[in-house]
């Protein structure tokens, strides 16, 4: 179905300058409304009033599918947010008590040095079996 409607540029743009002004353009538009609805059939006119109200049915779901997916991400985000404080609440605990640990461990080494002079290591020479039978026969 080919639709033939016929605008005279023109004619439209000099009557919107002239007197008439914006009233020329309304009254275009009526004619090529008027002109429409005469040329499309009553059966398209009313398929295309089911097509629109299938299409509004369509945004309404669409809008409450992404209100309720908006709900979602936000509890989400929120859950998110309240697990990595917790995680970063316990990385201080655990880094505090390394530190404790730490210190802890450095006092008891530094008192240990600081207690006790370190020892000399002397090697005594092994005296040969035979020095040692020799010493304990002359005895």
């Amino acid at each position: 179905m080919k639709l033939q409607l016929s605008v005279d540029l023109k004619k439209l743009i000099q009557d919107v300058r002239g007197p008439k002004g914006a009233a020329a353009l309304t009254e275009e538009f009526e004619r090529l409304s008027k002109e429409l609805n005469r040329q499309v059939k009553p059966q398209a006119q009313a398929q295309m009033k089911k097509a629109e109200a299938k299409y509004m049915a369509l945004v309404k779901k669409l809008h409450a599918a992404q209100k309720d997916l908006d709900k979602e991400v936000s509890s989400k985000i929120g859950s998110v947010k309240k697990q990595a404080k917790e995680v970063e609440k316990n990385l201080n605990q655990y880094k505090k008590l390394a530190l404790k640990q730490k210190a802890k461990i450095q006092k008891a080494f530094t008192k240990k040095a600081a207690g006790k002079p370190p020892k000399k290591k002397t090697s005594a020479k092994r005296a040969s079996k035979k020095a040692t039978a020799a010493a304990t026969a002359a005895v």
